[in-house]
């Protein structure tokens, strides 16, 4: 029985990771890049708030999530602005993939902030 569970969890999960995926995503950043310099880093985090100002303007509203795989009672939309979650990466990630979620996810929540 507990193998059938699991077993029932482990595709919903998968087949909501596998949706979520699906949608294009708007960062651009490889998960890990061989440039990890302070510019990439700093020109990463410059494209994922371009990236967000674009989705904003075209009335696209997400928290990217990168990191290890959610578990299947995750939330689907964040908490604090109430936009949904799109994963965009796994658990591998280095500082130019970080910065650029990151700066993406800052300017969503700071437009969020000023137009609730």
């Amino acid at each position: 029985m507990r193998a059938i569970l699991l077993l029932v969890s482990l595709s919903i999960f998968t087949a909501a990771s596998l949706s979520l995926r699906a949608e294009e995503s708007p960062i651009t950043s490889p998960p890990v890049s061989e440039d990890q310099s302070p510019a990439a880093v700093d020109a990463a985090a410059q494209h994922g708030a371009a990236s967000a100002a674009n989705d904003i303007k075209a009335g696209i509203f997400r928290i990217l999530y990168a990191g290890a795989p959610l578990p299947p009672d995750w939330p689907s939309h964040d908490e604090q602005t109430g936009y949904r979650i799109q994963v965009v990466g796994g658990c591998i990630g280095d500082a130019v993939f970080d910065a650029e979620v990151e700066a993406y996810n800052r300017a969503m929540r700071e437009w969020h902030s000023r137009h609730k």
